[in-house]
C-alpha cells in the first residue's frame, strides 16, 4: 500500500514520466507490479493466502491473546466485533485491494457458497461442469470465477438462493450475507473510484490489472484444487480435493486441500497432522525414498507404456488398468482405501507446484501426472493405470455430476 500510494503521488503531483506521458511512466508501473506480486508470486500468493485464513478464522488470524487485548479497548473492540471492520480483517479490508481482491470474497462467498456446498451444482465456481483437461474449457471457467471475484454472482446467489427447485432456492437465501457482500463490494469499488478520479490510466494498470492478473491465477488454482472428479464417488473429498504433500507453493499447507474442507477452521501448521492421521496404513511413510521407489520412474517407461491414453467407453472412462484390489466399495473414505482393498485411491502428487500440475492438466499429459503422483497411495499400479485415472478423473463432467459432487452428494450418500 506504501509503495502504491507513493507512486500515485508522484504521479499525481510531480508529473514524472520516464516514456512520453505526462505524469505517467510504463517503466515504474512494470517495476510497482513486479514488486506487487513478488519473486515466483511469492507476494501475491502470500497474500491471497492470509486473506483465505483470516475469512476462515473469523478475523483471528493474529495470536490469540493478543485479539483478546483488542477487543476490550474502547472502540477499536467494537470494531473487532465487525466482519465489515479493516482491524478484525486486515487483509481482506485493506492489504489485499491492492492484489485485486474484493472485499467480500473470502469472507462471504468462499465460506457461505464454495465451503458449504463443496463444487457441487449450488457451488457458483464449481469445476465439475465441463472436462478439466481443455485450455478451451479454462477460458470458459475464467469469466464464472470472475463472477465469484467480484461478487457479482454471489449477490444472486444470496438473493435469490441457489438449487434446482425454488423451494430449495428459497432456503439458501441469506439477505444479511447479501447487504455485508453488497456493502464490501461497494467499498471495493469506492476505493478504486476514487483513484482513478486522481489518475485513470494509473489505477487502470495498478488496480484494475492486479484485479485481471489475481483472478486468472486464482481460477487456475481453484481449478487444479478440483481437477480430479471420480464418477465412481464424486462427492469424495479425498478425490474431488487436490492434495500436494510437501508443494512447491506459498499457500500455507493448502496443498492439503482435503483437510482444508474437511477441517477448514483449524489452523494451517495442523494440516499435516491432519493429513496424517487420516492416512490409516501402518508403517506408511511418504518420503522422497518411498515416492521415488518407482521402477518406471527410475528406469523409463516400460515396454508398451507410450501407448496413447485413450480407452473410453461410452465418453467416460474405463477402470484403470487390469490392477485389481479386492474392493468392498467404490468409495473413498481415507487416504489408505485403495492399498487396504476397500476402496478407491485419493488425489495425491508429491513435491509439485500447483501450476505445473495446471500445465500437465490443460496440455493432457496424463503420463506427466501419473509421474508426479505419490505412488504410496496406489501401491502395485503401473504409470499406464495411474495416468488412465488421470484422464477418467480429468473427463468426467456434466450437470448430473455436479448435483453428486460435494455437499449434495454426501447428503445423499448419508441416506442410503
Amino acid at each position: 500500500p506504501a509503495y502504491f500510494f507513493y507512486e500515485l503521488y508522484l504521479v499525481h503531483t510531480h508529473g514524472i514520466g520516464w516514456d512520453g506521458v505526462a505524469g505517467f511512466s510504463w517503466k515504474r508501473i512494470a517495476l510497482y507490479n513486479m514488486f506487487r506480486i513478488g519473486p515466483m508470486y511469492r507476494n501475491f500468493m502470500h497474500c491471497y493466502t492470509w486473506c483465505h485464513k483470516e475469512a476462515h478464522t473469523n478475523g483471528n488470524l493474529w495470536n490469540l491473546k493478543w485479539n483478546q487485548f483488542l477487543s476490550n479497548v474502547p472502540v477499536v473492540g467494537d470494531l473487532l466485533t465487525s466482519k465489515l471492520s479493516i482491524l478484525k480483517y486486515p487483509f481482506n479490508s485493506w492489504c489485499a485491494l491492492f492484489q485485486g481482491v474484493v472485499p467480500g470474497t473470502f469472507t462471504y462467498s468462499h465460506l457461505y457458497n464454495h465451503h458449504r456446498y463443496d463444487n457441487d451444482d449450488r457451488d457458483i465456481y464449481c469445476t465439475a461442469f465441463r472436462p478439466r483437461d481443455s485450455f478451451d474449457n479454462l477460458l470458459k471457467y475464467i469469466p464464472e470465477f470472475f463472477g465469484y471475484a467480484t461478487n457479482i454472482t454471489t449477490l444472486a446467489a444470496f438473493y435469490f438462493g441457489v438449487g434446482k427447485t425454488q423451494k430449495e432456492k428459497a432456503a439458501t437465501r441469506n439477505y444479511k450475507h447479501f447487504q455485508a457482500t453488497l456493502l464490501s463490494t461497494l467499498y471495493y469499488v469506492s476505493f478504486v473510484a476514487m483513484c482513478w478520479k486522481i489518475h485513470a490510466l494509473f489505477t487502470f494498470c495498478t488496480l484494475v490489472y492486479a484485479l485481471l492478473e489475481g483472478n486468472i491465477l486464482l481460477a487456475i488454482v481453484n481449478m487444479v484444487w478440483h481437477a480430479f472428479i471420480d464418477d465412481r464417488d464424486p462427492s469424495s473429498d479425498f478425490i474431488n480435493s487436490t492434495n500436494v504433500i510437501e508443494g512447491l507453493n506459498f499457500t500455507a499447507n493448502e496443498e492439503y486441500h482435503t483437510m482444508h474442507h474437511q477441517y477448514a477452521g483449524a489452523h494451517w501448521t495442523s494440516n499435516r497432522s491432519l493429513f496424517d492421521k487420516h492416512d490409516k496404513t501402518e508403517g506408511s511413510d511418504v518420503s522422497e525414498e518411498t515416492h521415488g521407489d518407482n521402477i518406471e520412474a527410475k528406469q523409463g517407461k516400460v515396454a508398451g507404456s507410450e501407448t496413447a491414453v485413450s480407452e473410453t467407453v461410452n465418453g467416460s472412462m474405463k477402470s484403470p488398468g487390469s490392477h485389481k484390489t479386492t474392493a468392498s466399495t467404490e468409495e473413498c473414505n481415507s487416504y489408505q482405501d485403495f492399498n487396504n482393498g476397500i476402496g478407491l485411491a485419493p488425489t495425491v502428487f508429491y513435491r509439485v507446484n500447483v501450476f505445473d500440475v495446471f500445465a500437465k492438466i490443460v496440455a493432457k499429459d496424463y503420463y506427466g501426472l501419473a509421474d508426479d503422483y505419490c505412488k504410496e497411495y496406489m501401491k502395485g499400479a503401473s504409470r499406464r493405470e495411474i495416468a488412465l485415472l488421470m484422464k477418467r478423473r480429468l473427463r468426467t463432467h456434466g450437470k448430473d455430476l455436479a448435483e453428486h459432487c460435494g455437499k449434495r452428494g454426501s447428503d445423499a450418500k448419508k441416506q442410503l
